[in-house]
């Protein structure tokens, strides 16, 4: 049996604001790390019933902003989604 993983991004609760202010896209993300925190567990839940693993990749927002622009990216949910991504490749 193969085991997929995926990446997600992940913030700690004492950067959840500074996080929500620097993201291009941080007016999509809920308003309290409290409801986020709440998504983000039903989604790992849900992934986790189905046989997937799920790896935190946990943004930090003083290296975030220069592996975006080492990308050429904008702080967004594409640099997130690839922040992640790369994140779970690791392990494999």
């Amino acid at each position: 049996m193969e085991i997929r993983s995926i990446g997600v991004a992940w913030y700690r609760k004492d950067d959840y604001d500074v996080l929500r202010g620097l993201f291009a896209d941080g007016l999509n993300l809920p308003l309290t790390y409290e409801a986020w925190e709440q998504q983000a567990n039903a989604f790992s839940n849900r992934m986790a019933d189905r046989g997937v693993v799920i790896r935190k990749a946990y943004i930090d927002p003083k290296t975030f902003p220069a592996w975006c622009q080492s990308r050429g990216m904008k702080i967004d949910a594409k640099a997130r989604q690839l922040f992640a991504t790369e994140f779970a490749r690791r392990y494999y």
